[in-house]
């Protein structure tokens, strides 16, 4: 292996300047810095890591709130997940936090309320309650009611989240709940 020490390489007259060929690798050593300030990069992954992880889940279809009770939101269909496994959409309904992955986390909700009253949507982070949301509605209004939350959190790896709904009515409602959520920051 040679060693080629100099500070700057540029391709003849406004070619390009190629790296390595087909097959061979290119190797930034840990503790590089890349430093594309002002440029404008093609052919890397059009979403490059921003934002990722993320995920969207849907209810699929109609839920019971129940008087006086929390009712787990059955997120059963998977939407889209930028991490395979992450979304369990069949036994426990939750968003589990990748390994490597952990971070500063946006969740979102959207979801159709019963027809009057008032209630709570609670968040849970491994169990244990991250956020109780107390929300009242009317039922004078006519027409879909929904509501849609933005929370964050602080999320490590194999963290899970899941979504409850508490009511003062019985009441089943129609329409799907969708929860997003994605990783701003690691």
């Amino acid at each position: 292996m040679s060693t080629l020490k100099v500070n700057l390489v540029e391709p003849r007259s406004a070619t390009t300047l190629t790296l390595g060929a087909s097959g061979d690798t290119v190797d930034i050593p840990a503790g590089a810095t890349i430093d594309a300030t002002g440029a404008t990069i093609t052919g890397w992954p059009s979403a490059g890591t921003a934002n990722q992880p993320n995920f969207q889940m849907r209810t699929a279809g109609n839920l019971a709130w129940v008087n006086s009770g929390y009712t787990k939101i059955p997120l059963a269909t998977l939407m889209w997940e930028s991490d395979t496994g992450s979304c369990d959409t069949t036994t426990n309904y939750r968003f589990t936090v990748p390994a490597a992955k952990g971070g500063k986390y946006i969740l979102t909700h959207h979801m159709p309320l019963p027809d009057g009253g008032n209630g709570y949507v609670k968040i849970l982070k491994n169990g244990a309650e991250l956020g109780n949301f107390w929300y009242t509605w009317a039922s004078n209004f006519g027409g879909l009611k929904t509501f849609s939350m933005t929370t964050s959190a602080e999320l490590a790896a194999a963290d899970y989240i899941e979504w409850w709904v508490y009511s003062n009515v019985n009441d089943t409602v129609n329409g799907d709940y969708y929860i997003t959520g994605w990783r701003i920051d690691s």
